[in-house]
């Protein structure tokens, strides 16, 4: 079974299939899963509509922001720049991009996101296994992300506007983005909610390691990815199957939840305990 992700003019959704774009050839394969999954991974860019004026010249206006950033950073790129860059005139940028600079910068990362993520979707629909899905996946994901020459250039020139959206809220959403991409691959071998949980601690992981760069573990190197993932991913994975109390939940057991034959009787409230087996106290005479 093969995995891809599907972008058409900003929208971003992950199909499972056997074949990627041939959906009539796989349904003739007999795996009788032809799209299991069709999901946007986002709101903004599930919104989008496949009607949007002019692709060709979009697409350009994108390309060239992103051109601009990996070489000279977002302060300093102007719309003129852009422009320039996507050979057309600012008229054609504003009839395109409404909102402006923030407009293309926002297409921009939903569209880099897009193709990264798509390449990834590629990578991890040839895993056979859970262990090898996530190896291959987090090593693949630090060679995308951390080889990207836009991301590359904003921690190096600006920090400030990167890092902000790799913490708090916006950490959130890029948490639950990752979730909702990584856990139909996941549930391959895991239940839903272990599935929601694993992906997003990969992520937390892949991203800790991308700001954090050890000289211990280079999760791009796939030998050093297997290592961590089998010394600390799976073993988690077992205990959180083997668990006996719901996977997701973080209660621990009370003595009440426990067998009574394993109580401590030194322990037990009197009140519990067989009445017969209490002493009464003789109420004083007044």
């Amino acid at each position: 079974m093969t995995y891809c992700i599907i972008v058409i003019s900003g929208s971003l959704a992950l199909l499972r299939g056997d074949e990627h774009g041939e959906p009539g050839r796989a349904a003739d394969s007999g795996t009788g899963e032809t799209v299991a999954a069709v999901e946007a991974l986002t709101p903004a860019m599930a919104s989008t509509s496949l009607e949007s004026p002019r692709p060709t010249a979009r697409l350009r206006i994108i390309d060239a922001m992103l051109a601009c950033l990996a070489r000279q950073g977002l302060g300093k790129t102007t719309l003129d720049d852009v422009a320039r860059q996507a050979r057309c005139s600012r008229a054609t940028l504003y009839r395109i991009f409404p909102g402006g600079k923030d407009s293309v910068l926002e297409a921009a990362v939903d569209t880099e996101v897009a193709r990264s993520l798509s390449a990834l979707a590629v990578v991890m629909g040839q895993a056979s296994d859970l262990e090898s899905l996530l190896v291959m996946g987090m090593a693949e994901a630090s060679r995308l992300f951390g080889n990207n020459e836009v991301l590359r250039r904003l921690l190096e020139l600006e920090p400030e506007v990167l890092l902000p959206r790799l913490t708090f809220r916006e950490m959130d959403r890029i948490l639950m983005t990752a979730s909702s991409f990584l856990a139909p691959f996941l549930a391959r071998w895991l239940a839903p909610v272990e599935a929601e949980r694993i992906a997003e601690w990969a992520t937390r992981i892949v991203v800790s390691y991308l700001l954090c760069p050890s000289e211990a573990v280079d999760l791009a190197d796939e030998d050093q990815a297997l290592r961590l993932v089998r010394s600390f991913v799976m073993p988690a994975v077992a205990i959180m199957q083997q668990s006996s109390y719901p996977a997701g939940s973080d209660r621990v057991k009370t003595p009440s939840q426990t067998d009574p034959s394993q109580t401590d009787p030194s322990q037990t409230d009197p009140s519990q305990t067989d009445p017969s087996q209490t002493d009464f106290v003789q109420p004083a005479e007044t």
